[in-house]
């Protein structure tokens, strides 16, 4: 028995059997990148496992005093201040970043760094001259909630969830 399709059938089949193959194609690579994700996370734990096993046995009394070091997302070469009469802002955020997060590994229990710290850190480790941190971190310090009045200064440190 044959049956009989008009011509508007007939380009409606086609475009469904391109639409069904695109379909197919678009399922291979998704189970492509789901396949290189599951192989992706496999590795992921797998390091985790090893480097959490390495800190608990091998550094385990180093990890117990861990808040004594510096763990800042922010390397040391990315401060390179050569020039201390002009600092760009994007260096000025990193900079107040790593000293917030130096003077709370300094002092786990505070959770504000006085002005007179910073001020008085720019200048000793960083020979930055300033007449106030205020002046310096213009812009900057918008972001971050301060308290004190203007001789105790603080900025409120963030904590990282």
């Amino acid at each position: 028995m044959t049956d009989k399709f008009s011509i508007t059938e007939i380009e409606e089949f086609q475009k469904l059997k391109r639409r069904m193959l695109q379909l197919e194609r678009w399922g291979e690579t998704i189970d492509e990148e789901m396949g290189k994700l599951q192989r992706q996370k496999k590795h992921q734990v797998e390091e985790s496992k090893e480097i959490n096993e390495k800190l608990n046995n091998e550094f385990k009394n180093l990890n117990a005093a861990s808040s004594l070091f510096s763990l800042s997302d922010v390397p040391d070469t990315a401060l390179e201040i050569k020039d201390t009469t002009y600092v760009t802002t994007n260096k000025k955020e990193l900079l107040l970043d790593k000293m917030l997060n130096d003077y709370k590994a300094l002092n786990p229990e505070e959770s504000t760094v006085p002005f007179g710290w910073l001020k008085s850190e720019l200048q000793d480790k960083y020979s930055i001259k300033t007449r106030s941190v205020s002046n310096f971190f213009t812009g900057i310090l918008d972001n971050y909630e301060r308290v004190g009045g203007k001789r105790n200064r603080a900025v409120v440190i963030k904590e990282k969830k």
